[in-house]
């Protein structure tokens, strides 16, 4: 199908005629791909073919079928063609997030060292075989729409979520993770809800609690006192949304020295008692239960 008033396309300020977020490239046998990757990661959709690729450490891994690899910025990635091959590739953007319910930082409980060095690469699924095919749809109309290409990575993210395990996740996505630090994240996600303070979070990590600020601080870039509030708050919301735990239980689960504590929590984080925020969430579900009958 062709692109409806295309002027008006070509002349929408975000419209992307120089550096489309996404290409689309075709390699015949023999050949070779060479390109430097600064600014954004990038995936590699690979539709058909067989490839051998070399990138940060990675050397001549052969790569086939339909999968798709993360090259992460600051890295030369070279591909060669082993058969006529055809892939898309699609920058990342700078703000990376799994979904408004999942933040990045909660795949690091689900990191584990591999016990090989071999690259990761995800399978497509039904769901991804078509997110791929309608980019490339896109690509063919000539739709080069930033805004566009941004509510397409929010959409494969959220496929990622919920299609992929977080254990291939943690995996597939370690190199935006963040290597050097991954490890003291890890621990800080594993017991982050253990603790009542920042001081007994840096006990159990074993920093002082000033050498835990600092390194804290160097890995979140932002401080750990205002990171645990919204994190705790975050997870309190989903337990109020999604769970039918008492107010008792998610009051001892998340250390809140009382109900009535619990409560002025709520209230300060989401200008909402606990009760009032199940209420409106049943009653936002009630409501689209009867637009569907």
């Amino acid at each position: 199908m062709s692109l409806l008033y295309k002027e008006e396309h070509l002349s929408c300020i975000h419209y992307q005629k120089n550096r489309p977020p996404i290409l689309n490239h075709q390699l015949e046998k023999g050949e070779a791909f060479e390109r430097e990757v600064f600014g954004e990661s990038v995936f590699l959709f690979l539709i058909e073919g067989e490839i051998s690729v070399s990138f940060d450490g990675f050397e001549n891994e052969s790569l086939s079928g339909q999968k798709i690899i993360l090259i992460p910025i600051n890295c030369i990635f070279k591909a060669k063609a082993k058969t006529n091959s055809r892939f898309l590739t699609l920058r990342l953007g700078v703000q990376v997030q799994m979904c408004a319910s999942f933040s990045m930082t909660q795949l690091y409980p689900f990191y584990d060292e591999p016990s090989d060095k071999n690259m990761c690469a995800l399978t497509f699924n039904n769901q991804m075989k078509l997110f791929v095919e309608l980019l490339e749809a896109y690509i063919k109309d000539g739709v080069n729409c930033a805004h566009l290409y941004e509510i397409k990575r929010e959409e494969l993210f959220y496929i990622f979520r919920a299609y992929y395990s977080k254990e291939l996740l943690a995996r597939f996505l370690y190199p935006i993770l963040g290597k050097e630090d991954v490890y003291f994240k890890k621990l800080v996600l594993e017991n982050c809800l253990k603790v009542k303070n920042v001081a007994e979070l840096a006990q159990i990590v074993n920093y002082s609690t000033s050498g835990f600020i600092k390194k804290f601080t160097r890995s979140f870039n932002e401080s750990p006192y205002r990171w645990l509030s919204q994190y705790k708050a975050d997870r309190v919301l989903t337990e109020l949304h999604s769970t039918e735990k008492t107010f008792k239980e998610i009051t001892d689960e998340y250390h809140f020295s009382s109900i009535p504590h619990f409560i002025e929590f709520c209230k300060k984080q989401y200008g909402l008692t606990p009760g009032k925020i199940r209420k409106k969430k049943e009653d936002t579900r009630n409501a689209h239960k009867g637009k569907n009958v």
